[in-house]
């Protein structure tokens, strides 16, 4: 949220930039962290009958399904033209990310077409994993080809990322993340770490993330040897903190433990709420208002997470009760 209200208040951010950096990789490090804890409770009650993949996806459908259509009508609506029938039907249904993954209508939609996607990969993946020898290396060695294909020979450093987005957003350019953590859990689930070494891991990963040299475009972390470079921060970052035992003091915890509860529900209304935020201030009894500066900013920020909250507890969890009866 951070990144997008800052590109949209003051223009895209260079490769130099922690936060710009960020915001290429946050998306990279979500996808570690879901291969990671869906390993972690799928992995002995993954079950590969007609019942249990039913009830898997049963689940990830209550999760993801009612916000992606909240957010999909609200921004078409928002939008100055309607949608193709074909496009409205795909962003509905979520095949968008399966056949046409650039055609997402709700801002930063394209990572939860990845997701949908990931969900059948991964159920494909625990079965390989499980039942063929060296299959999670067979598969590891696969999936990493296809990401450095992309990354050494889809893309292409002397144009813009926005300019190549429709690859960037291919979810075989992304699944290795998401394989990556549920390889992480495999391996890694059991062995305890000492707290000083899990957060040396960690500041080294936030360390190698932050300072190495990197300038310019975003295609120029996403392309060659320095995506490589990127991808072993991140992994080193979520294995740091993987591995801490216990939890964080009282309301520290209680503070991220509730960011956590909205996050999917932040991460896709927060663009929204920008835009009605815009539209308010600029609104016949608020226009006249000598705002500070960034006050279209902070309203947003704050006012995303109070929409949220809202969302979160009394949209989504309605739906979620409705669908599991």
């Amino acid at each position: 949220m951070v990144y997008h209200l800052g590109i949209w208040e003051n223009g895209p951010f260079k490769m130099d930039s922690a936060l710009g950096r960020f915001g290429i990789f946050g998306v990279a490090i979500f996808y570690i962290v879901s291969g990671l804890t869906l390993y972690l409770v799928y992995h002995q009650r993954l079950q590969f009958d007609k019942k249990a993949i039913i009830d898997f996806l049963h689940k990830r459908f209550v999760r993801i399904y009612p916000l992606l259509w909240l957010v999909t009508i609200i921004s078409i609506y928002l939008r100055p033209q309607l949608p193709s029938i074909g496009d409205i039907l795909l962003n509905v249904t979520g095949l968008f990310g399966f056949v046409k993954w650039e055609a997402y209508l709700a801002t930063g939609a394209w990572s939860i077409g990845n997701v949908l996607v990931f969900y059948v990969l991964f159920i494909l993946s625990m079965y390989v994993i499980k039942n063929l020898k060296w299959g999670i290396w067979i598969l590891g060695i696969l999936l990493g080809g296809i990401f450095l294909y992309f990354t050494f020979q889809v893309f292409d450093p002397s144009k813009t990322l926005p300019k190549q987005w429709t690859s960037y957003v291919n979810p075989l350019n992304q699944y290795f993340y998401f394989y990556l953590g549920l390889i992480m859990g495999h391996f890694f689930q059991n062995n305890k770490l000492n707290l000083y070494l899990s957060l040396i891991i960690t500041l080294i990963g936030i360390m190698l993330f932050v300072y190495f040299p990197a300038d310019g475009d975003a295609i120029h972390i996403i392309f060659g040897w320095k995506r490589l470079v990127f991808l072993l921060s991140c992994l080193l970052i979520c294995f740091g903190i993987f591995k801490i035992e216990g939890q964080a003091p009282g309301f520290l915890h209680e503070g991220l433990n509730l960011l956590g509860e909205i996050s999917f529900t932040l991460y896709l209304m927060h663009p929204i709420v920008y835009v009605f935020a815009g539209k308010i201030m600029l609104s016949a009894p608020f226009k006249n208002i000598p705002y500070p500066p960034h006050s279209r900013y902070f309203l947003t920020f704050w006012a995303s997470i109070g929409i949220a909250y809202l969302v979160a507890n009394y949209y989504e969890k309605f739906f979620a009760k409705l669908l599991t009866k």
